[in-house]
């Protein structure tokens, strides 16, 4: 079941890169589809060589899935109160530092994906709906279905849509990481965890971790 919800994490989790022409970001249900069939297609063709060598399963994250996740959004709702105390450089640091976070995150998560059988929500009126919910539900044999739903949101300048967060078990992993960031923060201050976050990634980098 773990195994299971880190594929979904690694599938959904959660955003600054031009998004390729062929996904349709207009519409957040063909997004979602489209997206996901693309990553975890070329994830198993390229399985053997990506689990071999996981700075190479870095660049899949960066071009198949980080286009189309709103990391601005996210760092700041991490950030929390902090953010507007925060000076300019600082957001930009705790961004820039959280995206390289994510993308080692949903690395890791997808050395556990094992070609589960994937069902989509089909698509719901949008009506004048700029925050959605698509759910998305793996079937691995005889286990019992893991439901999650991605949320988006709507870019009103671009009239794209991009994710924001994934809810797992009625769980929302951006409020988890919102709480545990923003606990680090009060403690150590903000430079102190974008120093960690910076210490960190640099390891992952180095494939220390």
């Amino acid at each position: 079941m773990k195994k299971l919800m880190m594929a979904a994490v690694a599938l959904c989790g959660s955003w600054l890169a031009p998004a390729y022409a062929e996904v349709d970001q207009s519409n957040p249900y063909t997004m979602v589809e489209q997206v996901a069939s693309e990553l975890l297609g070329n994830y198993s063709e390229r399985r053997a060589e990506l689990d071999a060598n996981p700075q190479l399963l870095r660049q899949l994250i960066e071009t198949d899935l980080m286009p189309y996740v709103n990391v601005k959004y996210a760092s700041y709702k991490v950030m929390g109160k902090a953010v507007r105390s925060a000076t300019p450089e600082q957001r930009d640091n705790f961004t820039a530092e959280f995206r390289e976070y994510m993308v080692t995150t949903f690395a890791q998560a997808f050395t556990v994906y094992t070609d589960q059988t994937i069902e989509f929500e089909p698509a719901q009126p949008l009506t004048d709906r700029n925050i959605v919910s698509v759910g998305v539900t793996f079937i691995e044999g005889t286990r019992p279905p893991i439901e999650v739903k991605l949320k988006l949101r709507l870019n009103k300048k671009s009239g794209d849509w991009q994710a924001i967060d994934l809810i797992a078990e009625g769980a929302s992993i951006l409020a988890a990481k919102e709480t545990e960031f923003g606990g680090l923060i009060r403690q150590q201050g903000l430079d102190a965890v974008i120093q960690m976050l910076n210490d960190n990634n640099q390891k992952a980098l180095a494939g220390q971790s």
